[in-house]
């Protein structure tokens, strides 16, 4: 019984809906799209600074804002929170953004962690700005009113808020937001990567004919990894002529840092392996090998190839610290049992590597 009850009413209301259409219906507008595509942008989260209103009572050093399509991409919600040593501490406010086709308007409605709700509707203004006005109830039974002005600059959203009494706006604060990917939760840095750490960013050196090299430095997630990068140019106007990538990680056995990394060109076939050892004294050598397969060049030979079987050589490299933004390089090979330049003028000849990012 409960059943046939239960179809017999989905079917009257299927009926209704079908018969009674809306007098009147208004499709969501060009505005609205527009500015919640710039809302659910990249990741969707906006962070702001809080210094300027940060107190005993409010600590929190930023706020950050997340937006999420609804189905359909006819709606938007969203949710406020609060940011504190770097990480997510709490919601604060919860949002729904709609369009109500029958009243042609964008409603906001909005929740609070007190169970304070807020009502209204934001519009557009001629200046392509918008502007929104609230009326929120709270559980103790008190009620208020808040409008907010909003404005997309260089990608960025300029927020105010005013407290609303009829006609008069009074100025409350200011933020921007700034789109940023998924907030990364702050990581303590493991001891066995202090000593390396100033590494992470990216680095420059002009090895001479206006040929840059680049090389960056990036934690994985929860810094137990690091990803190498490594660009080394042709001639001014020319391509790319070799990159390599790989990960440094901590080999708990070997208890050292070691790394493998690859060419990315389909032609070269080269793999490195190799380890790290750190000084306190801010001097990071690295000891790799590289293996050239049957066939393959030998770098800085008269056309010398690897023989069957292919040929491993040995490299090092030494980085000397000589500031937060620099440090000094120096390249061996191992050539018949001696280390070596391969292609320095003298022995005593370094690279110097400043950072750039």
């Amino acid at each position: 019984m409960r059943i046939f009850l239960f179809l017999l009413f989905t079917g009257m209301l299927c009926t209704l809906t079908h018969h009674q259409p809306l007098a009147q219906t208004h499709s969501i507008p060009p505005w609205v799209i527009q500015e919640w595509e710039h809302r659910t942008r990249g990741e969707g989260i906006w962070i702001t600074d809080n210094g300027e209103y940060k107190t005993e009572n409010e600590p929190y050093e930023a706020y950050g804002m997340e937006w999420e399509w609804g189905l359909g991409k006819k709606s938007l919600t969203g949710r406020l929170y609060c940011i504190q040593n770097g990480r997510d501490v709490r919601t604060v406010w919860t949002f729904l953004e709609f369009w109500d086709p029958q009243t042609g308007e964008l409603k906001l409605l909005q929740l609070g962690g007190d169970g304070t709700i807020g009502n209204g509707t934001i519009w557009l203004e001629k200046d392509s700005s918008t502007r929104s006005l609230q009326t929120f109830s709270g559980p103790n039974g008190t009620s208020f009113t808040i409008g907010h002005e909003a404005e997309n600059v260089n990608g960025e959203s300029h927020i105010s808020s005013f407290n609303v009494d009829g006609d008069q706006w009074t100025p409350r604060r200011s933020y921007i937001w700034k789109n940023s990917t998924a907030m990364v939760k702050e990581v303590p840095t493991p001891e066995e990567f202090k000593d390396f750490e100033f590494l992470i960013g990216t680095w420059q050196v002009d090895i001479g004919d206006n040929r840059l090299v680049n090389m960056s430095f990036e934690w994985a997630q929860n810094k137990l990894m690091i990803y190498y990068k490594s660009t080394n140019p042709a001639k001014p106007g020319e391509s790319v002529s070799s990159e390599v990538e790989g990960i440094i990680s901590y080999h708990g056995v070997k208890e050292q840092l070691v790394f493998m990394s690859a060419y990315l060109e389909s032609a070269l076939t080269l793999m490195n392996e190799g380890y790290f050892r750190l000084s306190d004294e801010g001097v990071i050598e690295r000891v790799f090998t590289v293996f050239y397969k049957e066939g393959s060049g030998i770098p800085w030979t008269d056309g010398e190839v690897a023989p069957k079987g292919g040929k491993p050589i040995h490299f090092r490299q030494v980085w000397t610290k000589v500031d937060e933004d620099s440090f000094t390089g120096e390249f061996y090979w191992n050539k018949n049992g001696k280390w070596e330049h391969p292609y320095a003028k003298g022995e005593d000849e370094k690279e110097l590597w400043k950072r750039v990012k």
